[in-house]
């Protein structure tokens, strides 16, 4: 627990100081050990959030991202949320859809979109209003409150207590419908026991339970909670760049976009001759001080790999017309939703590292004969 507070809150430092220099611009971004919007704050704009404990009790005119250790969101948000934490508790409002991944999470508030919680402990409690679909990924959830259209839940054990507006599906190890729910769609899940359902349950379709083979079924909510976790995280990592350094990624997509073949081979030569030249640095005692500043800056060119080609996709689909947060934010969003994909996502773990860590090394390369020239 102390480990991962001392890494938030390292992080949150890392931010401020980039912070103080005023590179945010157009979003409200917050970093801090302890971020708090309290109630009579109004942010006419995007809030973009890290910290050890966030509190947003304020009213947010955009789309909300943060990354913490403990998030507490009770206020009104006019759009969208992404957030990503060890403990989660949403009991606010809002008109998008919220996307959350956790250790913990607890959801009892209001929404016009879609929500899709990923965590090892969900509890949908009573009171919750969700406008359209919920999705969840868990080991352990119980689902009240109203859900206006489908649910669809992947967890070794789920108990409905709410109301469901059509059909309910997913996979479980045990799934309960309490005598309190009501599903006014088909069931349709995947498991190898029975739902255990009370009399007074009211389901307004029907009932289907597709068989399982044995193995893997309970580890599967799992992966799902591990996946969405490092795709929010990398997303909102992929954002605070952008935010602090947004004239580095406008040179990186121009190199790639003007060196491409030169972009390559330096990719490359990054990516398997810089490893292999480390290692003969080392073979000598002089070598090791140089063989360890030079592997953290391979570590550090490799790391901004993603975000770097992750900008460039974003800025072709865009056409170059949005903003720096955005072009990142549809960029990101694209690269690693094909990460997911089997196959897929090694040839382009190949092509990112490739051609991320080559733009990255031509920036750096025009950017010293520049300063040399002035």
């Amino acid at each position: 627990m102390k480990r991962k507070s001392l890494l938030v809150a390292a992080i949150s430092g890392i931010l401020s100081l980039f912070l103080l220099g005023g590179v945010a611009r157009a979003q409200a971004v917050r970093s801090a050990e302890s971020v708090t919007v309290p109630k009579n704050q109004v942010i006419n704009s995007m809030l973009f959030s890290t910290g050890t404990d966030i509190k947003i009790e304020g009213t947010i005119n955009g789309d909300v991202f943060c990354f913490g250790q403990n998030i507490t969101i009770s206020g009104i948000v006019l759009g969208d949320i992404y957030c990503a934490g060890q403990n989660i508790t949403f009991s606010g409002n809002a008109s998008g859809s919220v996307r959350l991944a956790s250790q913990n999470i607890t959801f009892s508030g209001k929404t016009l979109g879609s929500v899709s919680l990923a965590a090892q402990t969900v509890k949908v409690e009573n009171g919750t209003d969700i406008g359209r679909d919920l999705l969840i990924a868990a080991d352990n959830t119980t689902v009240n409150g109203k859900i206006a259209r489908d649910a669809s839940i992947g967890a070794k054990n789920a108990t409905v207590l709410g109301t469901i507006g059509r059909d309910l599906g997913g996979r479980y190890q045990f799934l309960t419908l309490a005598p309190s729910a009501n599903v006014k769609g088909n069931i349709d899940y995947t498991s190898k026991n029975d739902l255990l359902k009370a009399s007074s349950t009211k389901v307004g379709g029907e009932i289907t339970r597709r068989n399982v083979t044995s193995g893997g079924q309970t580890q599967l909510p799992s992966i799902y909670v591990f996946a969405a976790y490092m795709f929010i995280s990398l997303l909102i990592v992929s954002l605070t760049l952008v935010l602090l350094v947004p004239k580095m990624f406008a040179k990186t997509t121009k190199v790639i976009s003007e060196q491409t073949g030169k972009t390559i081979w330096r990719g490359l030569f990054m990516l398997f001759i810089a490893p292999i030249v480390l290692i003969f640095v080392t073979a000598t005692l002089v070598g090791i001080p140089l063989a360890g500043l030079g592997l953290a800056a391979w570590v550090l060119i490799l790391s901004l790999s993603g975000p770097i080609f992750a900008y460039s996709v974003g800025h072709k689909v865009t056409k170059g017309k949005s903003s720096p947060f955005m072009t990142m934010l549809a960029g990101s969003v694209i690269v690693l939703a094909l990460y997911l994909v089997p196959f897929i996502n090694a040839i382009l773990g190949l092509i990112v590292g490739v051609v991320g860590s080559g733009a990255a090394v031509g920036a750096l390369r025009d950017h010293k004969l520049v300063s040399k020239k002035s």
